[in-house]
């Protein structure tokens, strides 16, 4: 059995305005539209000072509304037994986090129970059933706003509202009353999202050795079949009213919330079946070693989904269907089929463990594919050759020396069904009406239009590597280089055929994509004395992709082009400082309204304008090109400890401000007077708004997106056998770790370099303390 329980928190917290900071930016704001502003300077000086809080209050959203740390557990307990005939395996595990939330509207919890039983029916034949279940809930703040919805409305959050008065009211939220109040959205007084799913896998195989037929035949097979069924109901209630101080009659106005509740309920229904069936052949003969099988695959999958709405419910108290209105009712339903056939084999040779050829084959079918184009043929090949078991070789430095190389070609289905067919679009969207007042009728219209020649898109890959051990396997040392060409991918034809021919494309099979790198693997373990022993592991990748087609424009600009650049390739202005003066703006292109304080914008074409035609595709993307980790471990008697690090390079994050409120970097660092040159001056607004020549995506905003982080630290001890065993046990150990402790990065304190989005808004990487124990009885 194994227990343990964690804290958590986030790596980063935003670091954002506050109130006398917030108002200096909206008025400034205010002055690049040409409008008034909102706050006067007697206002902006008591944000300063705080001598009136309750009219001109200074809230920190975060705090108020976040937890510091979050608390998860996580329990296991396995029995295990049998006799030579029949053996099994029976666990149960209980799961579950809390959300950072301080009143809990988030939480997740899981539970699981898996049940394997084998039996040996005959010397020769074997049977075994595998059954698992597994049931999830999430517990989730009101529709519209998941983890993304609410972190973006803590980064909206205006710092001059407050939360809750000292007497207990709730304040209003940035939407002026109780509906957006980020106090009843994480409390779960503005509604709740429930996510329930039950996940039942089932498994029945045999193995049948067919010696008596012939030595060295086998069969073997399976059935899977998986079951999901998930749940979701979503009710938006009518919080309690919200309050706003005001100062001229030192009172609270209440503010009730205008929105009736409403009902949002969705069944899903998911099958799967998997048939396997296997047919081995298994020979030695001297020094040489055959093995080779065929097998059938067949797969099918059904998926149904029903959903209903209401609303206008009279009160929170019942959230059930029958209860809500019938006026604008709504109900839906959709389906969907997936089937695939799979003939598969494989032979392999082997001579002495000192040359090894593999070859294996797929021939697959899809349904997502028109006749004759449905099934693909996906062979590989692979060989190695042990140098170190040459007769010629002889080393006492270099024990393992093993070449080998590999090709082959696999195919992907996972694109959207029916492409080559001819699909209509129903709605009353596409209806017509009769007659004077008369509603519109539902009618079909001709969908995209069909490819017949869609197929598989393919990936080849080829690797060449070689495996080396050292010193009686001390040191070890790996080596790969690979290449893969992706090609068939589906694209449409939607830059070379021009907009105005109307023309809704398909999709067609001309895509392509080289990825190639380099990954080097190294190893050491050694013990110092008889109680210590250690050891380290480093790996360490270079990959680089480009596209080699996709489809374009012909007199796109080849500095514009996507061909030969990395696949989600940025495709910015190129920036040249900040104007300090407006003797450089006069002195060079810029766009229209450039002051000083905005981003100077490179005119590449030179052609005296800036416009599209400056933007220019950058190397780097988000993806990195270097990818490497560190893992060392030790034991000193009863003692254990690991360490892991991972980290990045050669990556470029996009992260520019985007609204109001800001985090406080983008803003101490914005140009104020000439000199200043790492921000341009405030573009930003109120509730998200940006305006200006600043708001065009530049190079200005990428980031080195390198980074090194501690991400696993573990230390253990194990009770001597002594103790475990006075206490009736096996074995017992106890544990402490930590998961993303620290991060060293250019990312500042407010993001994360893993950050998957270009506002830097978002959920943030959580950082992990958990202690724990296994024991075994």
């Amino acid at each position: 059995m194994g227990t343990n329980w964690a804290s958590t928190q986030p790596t980063r917290v935003p670091q954002m305005l506050n109130s006398y900071q917030y108002a200096q930016a909206t008025n400034e704001y205010d002055a690049l539209l040409g409008q008034q502003l909102t706050w006067t300077t007697e206002a902006i000086e008591k944000f300063r000072d705080g001598s009136d809080p309750l009219a001109y209050p200074n809230s920190n959203w975060w705090d108020a509304v976040m937890k510091t740390r979050a608390l998860q557990q996580n329990h296991i307990m396995s029995l295990s037994g049998g006799t030579d005939k029949v053996s099994y395996f029976l666990s149960g595990q209980h799961q579950k986090q809390d959300g950072i939330y301080k009143r809990d509207a988030a939480y997740y919890k899981q539970d699981q129970a898996r049940a394997n039983v084998d039996v040996n029916v005959t010397d020769n034949f074997k049977i075994g059933v595998d059954v698992s279940y597994r049931n999830e809930f999430r517990n989730a703040a009101k529709r519209g706003y998941d983890a993304g919805g609410i972190f973006r409305e803590l980064w909206l959050a205006y710092p001059y509202l407050t939360p809750v008065y000292d007497n207990g009211l709730v304040g209003v939220g940035i939407g002026g009353g109780p509906d957006n109040s980020m106090v009843y959205i994480t409390s779960g007084e503005a509604g709740y999202q429930r996510f329930t799913t039950d996940y039942l896998q089932t498994k029945a195989a045999f193995s049948w050795k067919l010696d008596k037929v012939t030595p060295g035949l086998f069969a073997d097979g399976y059935y899977a079949y998986d079951k999901t069924v998930s749940k979701t109901k979503s009710f938006t209630k009518t919080p309690p009213p919200a309050y706003r101080y005001d100062p001229a009659t030192k009172d609270y106005v209440k503010v009730a919330s205008s929105i009736a509740p409403s009902l949002f309920e969705q069944r899903g229904d998911i099958g799967q079946g998997l048939l396997n069936l296997k047919l081995g052949y298994s020979k030695t003969i001297n020094d040489h070693s055959f093995d080779a099988f065929v097998a059938f695959e067949s797969f099918k999958g059904n998926t149904d989904i029903i959903n209903a709405s209401r609303s206008n419910y009279l009160s929170n108290s019942l959230d059930q269907l029958f209860a809500g209105s019938l006026i604008g009712q709504q109900n839906n339903s959709s389906a969907a089929q997936a089937a695939r056939i799979n003939y598969i084999s494989r032979l392999s040779y082997n001579y002495k463990s000192k040359y090894l050829i593999d070859y294996t084959m797929r021939y697959d079918g899809s349904q997502n594919f028109p006749e004759g184009k449905r099934y693909g043929f996906f062979p590989g090949v692979s060989a190695g050759w042990r140098i170190s078991q040459e007769d010629f070789f002889k080393s006492d430095v270099i024990n393992e020396l093993k070449l080998r190389a590999s090709w082959g070609r696999t195919g992907n289905d996972i694109v959207s069904a029916f492409n080559y067919l001819q699909t209509y679009l129903l709605g009353t969207g596409y209806g017509y009406s009769l007659g004077s007042g008369a509603a519109q009728v539902s009618s079909l219209v001709l969908g995209p239009t069909p490819n017949p020649n869609i197929t598989w898109e393919l990936a080849t890959t080829t690797d060449i590597g070689l495996e080396s051990q050292f010193f009686n396997g001390k040191l070890g040392i790996n080596v790969d280089v690979f290449r893969s060409m992706r090609s068939n991918i589906l694209i449409t034809r939607s830059e070379s055929v021009p907009g105005y021919t109307g023309l809704t494309l398909p999709n067609e099979n001309l895509g392509k994509v080289l990825n190639r790198g380099i990954e080097l693997e190294a190893t050491h373990n050694n013990n110092i004395g008889n109680s210590f022993t250690y050891n380290i592991r480093g790996n360490i990748t270079f990959a680089r992709n480009k596209v080699i087609f996709m489809d374009e424009a012909a007199n796109i600009p080849s500095y514009q082009r996507k061909t030969n650049i990395p696949v989600d390739s940025w495709f910015l202005y190129q920036s040249d400082g900040i104007y300090q003066n407006q003797q450089e703006i006069d002195n060079s292109p810029h766009p229209a309204n450039t002051a000083p304080g905005d981003i100077r914008y490179k005119d590449v074409n030179n052609d005296g304008a800036i416009n599209d035609l400056d933007k220019v595709r950058m190397p780097l993307v988000r993806t990195p090109e270097i990818m490497f980790g560190l893992a060392l471990g030790g034991s000193w008697k009863n003692i254990d400890a690991s360490v892991f690090f991972q980290g990045q390079a050669r990556a470029k994050s996009y992260l520019a401000p985007a609204g109001l409120n800001m985090v406080t970097e983008f803003f101490d660092q914005r140009w104020q007077k000439p000199g200043d040159n790492k921000y341009p001056r405030n573009f930003s607004g109120p509730t998200g708004r940006t305006f200006g020549v600043n708001t065009f995506e530049s190079d200005l905003w990428l980031r080195d997106a390198s980074f090194v982080r501690l991400k696993n630290v573990e230390l253990g001890y194990t009770l001597p056998k002594s103790i475990s065993e006075r206490l009736k046990m096996q074995s017992a150990r106890i544990y402490i770790s930590g998961t993303n402790l620290f991060s060293i990065d250019q990312f500042g304190p407010s993001f994360d370099p893993e950050a998957p989005n270009n506002s830097g808004q978002y959920y943030p990487q959580q950082r992990v303390i958990n202690i724990g124990a296994n024991i075994t009885f």
